[in-house]
């Protein structure tokens, strides 16, 4: 009961049992001194910080909050646009109109590529849908586009998905967060650093503790805990971390469930759906450093499944892989895929390759399509502070059908004071079409919601 009460931990010794109470030597407490007072019948106990149950909390806006429920109501959304040539004139417009209520919003769009002929107006998508932010999925009817996962294509079919939606819940963060560890001697209070930016403050008592559940950006950076005690002694303790979205937080699962029917001739028909389509995607945090995913596909003409993996590699990149089988008429085909990224505040760096055989299908290629037989993207950039920043970007992709293509850019960005930000971009294509562009760009603020650019 004393233990408890002063919040030390129970020793691992034996216990001794005492006219039906429980008590432990004091010597099994670590790093303790004791002395007994005989004659005022006083016992003066000294430990260390590590003997003391740690102090465990998560910062404020990581739980769940309880969804406003709207009155029914309706909204119009409309862009458009005038162009004028000398050879002609054009006047397109872009419409959609919402009806909600407390049980879900119905959306359609509608395409108007000439405003004064309506009969060439094209119906984009209708849609009916409804979130349930306290389980994190949302339901669709209509008209939506399949979830890619790390090896698909996005396709746009009309059928039903449901699966689930972080963004339900916009302070909920889906990958791994990081803990601040640290321990104090005394009452103490301790300041939390994530790359030199202050995130939370809090008093802590004596013994180890953490601070869980701290929001870091993406890529590599630290944590720094600074303990100020009561005599305004410090400790700093540093952790390195690595942040990425593309990892779950340990026994987060993330899906989706897509059937219907494709869509084909988007913008051009209004109302044009070709064969069958069943596709299920299950991702799964199966630690902070591991997300595995299963991923299944099945059309009129072929299926095909897959698994993919990504491995946070100590705090400094992030490995993924895939590899997927399919079956058609054209025979049994196979797809791998690998590639690592590392975000630095100052170095940055990624490759993503991909290989398919000539028989690989999967659902949204066109009958006749080949993939493609290798898929190269490489990304390299330096965080240069005052002076700016560099990047170079190569992507090389080599077909079944038509000659390879080639692509390399760098570019260079720096502030440019009030005015804003100056960038010049070098591309060079290979293949069809092929050839040098030059593009400079000035970026200039307005205000909080308006900016002006000038591009050559």
């Amino acid at each position: 009961e004393d233990l408890r009460r002063w919040r030390l931990r129970t020793p691992d010794a034996l216990p001794y049992l005492h006219e039906g109470r429980t008590y432990f030597p004091l010597e099994a407490l670590p790093g303790v001194d004791y002395r007994l007072d005989e004659a005022r019948q006083t016992l003066a106990i000294t430990t260390g910080p590590e003997a003391f149950i740690e102090t465990v909390s998560t910062l404020p806006g990581t739980t769940a909050s309880r969804p406003i429920l709207p009155q029914p109501g309706s909204f119009l959304n409309y862009a458009v646009s005038i162009t004028d040539t000398e050879e002609f004139t054009t006047r397109s417009g872009l419409f959609e109109a919402g009806l909600f209520t407390r049980h879900g919003v119905l959306t359609s769009s509608l395409l108007a590529p000439a405003l004064e002929h309506a009969s060439e107006w094209r119906r984009l998508e209708t849609t009916y849908t409804v979130d349930y932010p306290q389980q994190l999925t949302s339901l669709r009817l209509g008209d939506t586009v399949t979830r890619a996962g790390a090896w698909g294509i996005p396709v746009r079919f009309a059928g039903i998905q449901y699966g689930t939606k972080f963004a339900t819940q916009p302070g909920f963060i889906p990958f791994p967060l990081a803990t601040a560890l640290g321990q104090a001697a005394l009452p103490s209070t301790v300041d939390v650093f994530v790359n030199n930016a202050l995130v939370t403050r809090r008093s802590v008592p004596p013994g180890p503790f953490s601070i869980a559940e701290i929001p870091v950006v993406t890529g590599s950076g630290d944590i720094r805990v600074v303990v100020r005690d009561l005599l305004g002694r410090e400790q700093v303790f540093i952790q390195p971390f690595y942040g990425s979205t593309g990892l779950l937080k340990r026994g987060l699962s993330d899906y989706s469930f897509e059937l219907g029917a494709v869509r084909e001739d988007f913008g051009i028909a209004s109302s044009r759906y070709g064969e069958a389509l069943g596709v299920a995607t299950y991702r799964r945090g199966f630690s902070d450093a591991f997300t595995g995913e299963l991923r299944g596909e099945h059309a009129e003409t072929s299926t095909s499944a897959g698994a993919s993996a990504a491995l946070l590699a100590g705090r400094l990149a992030i490995l993924n892989a895939s590899v997927a089988l399919s079956d058609s008429e054209r025979g049994a085909g196979s797809l791998l895929g690998y590639g690592f990224e590392h975000n630095g505040r100052r170095f940055s760096a990624s490759l993503q390759s991909v290989h398919a055989n000539r028989e690989f299908r999967q659902a949204g290629m066109q009958p006749a399509e080949l993939p493609r037989r290798r898929q190269h993207v490489v990304n390299v950039g330096l965080q240069l502070e005052a002076l700016g920043s560099v990047s170079f970007t190569h992507a090389f992709q080599d077909f079944y059908d038509r000659e390879s293509v080639e692509v390399s850019s760098l570019a260079y960005r720096i502030p440019a004071g009030r005015l804003g930000q100056f960038g010049v971009s070098a591309i060079r294509t290979s293949g069809p079409g092929g050839g040098p562009a030059l593009f400079a760009t000035l970026a200039m603020p307005l205000g909080e919601a308006t900016s002006a650019s000038l591009s050559l």
